[in-house]
């Protein structure tokens, strides 16, 4: 059996390695992931660094690979659109700077360029460059599975996971759920998950009339308290690490950040030179620091247009991701480009009805303009909330909620607000939610929310819960076991490995009908 892995949790590669050797008869792997190079007993493993992967330096030279088919470049063009989108990520300062700095410590040459933004041709040419590399490896080597410890939202592991499907090669990836410590594991991010919507039918059979019998693991009873507490905000627990409070003014966040930043750079990084620190007087580095600097005349165009107040209005609050992200790209779809969603909500909108839509706080200019923000200004139905607007009094004070996928579905679950999800993800199949796709989806759930009076109740967010724990696996897909974020999945290392091992072989077992070994 020949796998390959793109590992999101790379501390756990060797574990997950050794073990399906040990279950499936596992004998080669290619291996994409970031750890330095190990061996396991019975297995050949041919590896690729992620970093070398997403800026194309491949250990086979492109130009031995076979070149594109027009037939391949058609079959994949929906694949195109979403790829050109993804390389925002591969864009971002810090990525870039991380690998340029390997490069630098290995001796080997890099290129540096002044560009701020990516062009469009730029875009394409990474993207063919990928699909040519991964094309001609499906060609020569017989790949039985392809593994993803996440949803594929780089590019290269997106066109590898679009290319597998269409050879009729097995996936698998694991999605990521705010109980921390569990995954669930699916074979298709387009959706529908057919496994998942008739298990919260089983579940809500079962227990109909009795929804508090539903016998829950204790995370998951940590979870539904902390979510229904009414005494404090439930912000996910990697919130006071981010920089979302730095973003209002709070200034100690703004010193727990340099604190990090600088100890990461002198303590995590002793290799860290004088050659190293001068890339920060460079060009190109402060060139896309002033580009991601424009987010603040941006937010001054927000705040003199933010006109929005609770006042008694009937609204749906929209909720805009953050980008680029995988909440949107690809778990959005064509909504990727969030004014499609916009758009689509508008027209139908009840009459006297607005839209409030508030900016994620964390947003960066990389996927922003003012136009969109024009646009939004200009259109009738729409009103921009301000910044500092509580998003739990937004949900609790709205008829609905609009977004595409992220953890204010199942915040607004427990606030009993209805949410209408523009996205794919697990939490879009949960009682409550309306998958929308279309104007026609956009109209009927509209018409169950406001005239119907259609509402969300704990009780059925208590079978969703209860239906994930059938399906989901003891492990943590993004593999946070690191300091400081392995606290909250609760995992070490190798049970995190074997977690994930397990939920790929039951996966492996249950599509192909083979026992393996």
């Amino acid at each position: 059996m020949h796998a390959l892995f793109y590992n999101g949790a790379s501390f756990a590669s060797e574990t997950i390695i050794a073990r399906l050797r040990d279950s499936l008869g596992l004998t080669e792997v290619t291996l994409v992931d970031h750890q330095p190079a190990y061996e396991v007993e019975g297995v050949r493993i041919h590896r690729m660094h992620v970093d070398d992967v997403m800026y194309l330096d491949y250990p086979t030279s492109i130009h031995d690979c076979a070149p594109l088919e027009e037939s391949v470049v058609m079959a994949m063009a929906q694949c195109e659109i979403q790829c050109l989108t993804m390389f925002d990520k591969a864009a971002k300062v810090g990525r870039r700077q991380v690998w340029q700095r390997r490069r630098i410590r290995q001796g080997q040459p890099f290129f540096r360029d002044l560009n701020t933004t990516e062009t469009y041709d730029r875009r394409k040419f990474q993207y063919l460059t990928h699909l040519r590399y991964w094309n001609d490896y499906l060609d020569r080597h017989p790949i039985d599975f392809y593994m993803m410890g996440t949803v594929p939202y780089a590019m290269w592991d997106y066109i590898l996971y679009e290319l597998c499907k269409q050879r009729g090669i097995p996936t698998l990836l694991f999605q990521h759920l705010l109980i921390d410590g569990y995954s669930l594991p699916v074979t298709s991010i387009e959706g529908p998950n057919q496994q998942l919507q008739d298990t919260i039918g089983a579940v809500a059979e079962e227990f109909a009339g009795r929804e508090h019998e539903i016998q829950l693991c204790e995370r998951s009873e940590v979870f539904i308290r902390k979510q229904t507490d009414k005494t404090k905000d439930p912000h996910p627990e990697y919130y006071d690490m981010s920089l979302n409070e730095y973003a209002k003014g709070d200034w100690r966040s703004a010193y727990i950040y340099v604190k990090a930043m600088v100890k990461g750079l002198l303590v995590e990084q002793p290799g860290f030179n004088r050659r190293q620190w001068l890339e920060y007087l460079s060009c190109d580095f402060w060139l896309r620091t002033l580009k991601d600097m424009e987010m603040r005349t941006l937010w001054k165009y927000w705040d003199a247009h933010a006109d929005f107040r609770i006042d008694g209005t009937p609204f749906v609050y929209v909720a805009l991701a953050y980008q680029p992200e995988v909440s949107t790209c690809p778990s959005g779809g064509v909504f990727t480009n969030q004014e499609l969603m916009i758009q689509a909500l508008a027209k139908s909108l009840p009459e006297g009805a607005i839209l409030a839509v508030k900016e994620h706080p964390a947003q960066k200019s990389l996927s922003r303009t003012i136009d969109f923000y024009q646009w939004l200004v200009a259109e009738p139905r729409v009103r921009l909330v301000p910044r500092n607007y509580n998003t739990y009094r937004l949900i609790e004070s709205a008829t609905a909620v609009a977004t595409t996928t992220g953890s204010i579905i199942m915040e607004s679950l427990f606030r009993q607000t209805p949410v209408m999800a523009f996205g794919e993800h697990n939490a879009v199949y949960a009682p409550g939610v309306f998958r929308v796709r279309n104007g026609r989806d956009v109209a009927a759930a509209f018409k169950a929310i406001f005239e119907d009076g259609v509402k969300p109740s704990l009780a059925g967010t208590r079978v969703f819960i209860g239906a994930l724990e059938r399906l989901w696996f003891r492990c943590d897909n993004w593999g946070r076991v690191t300091e400081p974020l392995m606290k909250f999945s609760g995992l070490t290392h190798e049970e995190n490995g074997i977690g994930l091992a397990d939920a790929f072989a039951h996966t492996y077992r249950s599509l192909t009908g083979k026992p393996g070994g």
